[in-house]
């Protein structure tokens, strides 16, 4: 992995959107962590190369402080949240643990995202991704027409 190479975390990544989610990014060249509820996967469509490839982790969504180690251990630069029910039969007949873990994941995945602020542009000479600035108010990214000019920073 170079410095320019670009780290994602993909949560539910043993999903069925989530394996092939971590194909496309292995092959576009990312740096590609993965969490999952056990280890190994339980499922995969990943070849063995790829999956010594991912960088995997256990991690559940409904636990909070478990989801803040896991992006500070890891730093993403992107994130893509896959963890949660798909099915709206499994969710209906599963209700409340689908409310914990699609709606609560997410706010639990947001809060332990929002310790980690934003500055501007990929180009502010003197910052690497992850230096710690004193800005406040909004991350741009949020309303920002193009997001993938910013950059996460703790």
């Amino acid at each position: 992995m170079t410095a320019d190479t670009t780290k994602a975390l993909v949560t539910g990544a043993d999903g069925f959107v989530g394996q092939h989610l971590l194909g496309h990014l292995l092959e576009s060249g990312y740096a590609v962590s993965a969490s999952t509820l056990e280890l190994p996967p339980s499922r995969t469509v990943l070849g063995p190369a790829q999956m010594a490839a991912v960088d995997w982790k256990a991690a559940d969504v409904r636990d909070h402080d478990a989801l803040y180690r896991l992006i500070a251990a890891i730093r993403p630069d992107q994130i893509y949240h896959l963890a949660g029910f798909s099915s709206g039969a499994l969710a209906r007949a599963q209700a409340g643990r689908a409310m914990q873990i699609n709606a609560g994941g997410t706010v639990n995945l947001c809060e332990a995202v929002y310790p980690f602020r934003w500055i501007s542009p990929l180009s502010t000479p003197g910052y690497s991704s992850w230096d710690r600035v004193t800005r406040t108010g909004t991350p741009p990214c949020w309303g920002n027409p193009s997001p993938s000019r910013w950059r996460c920073v703790r």
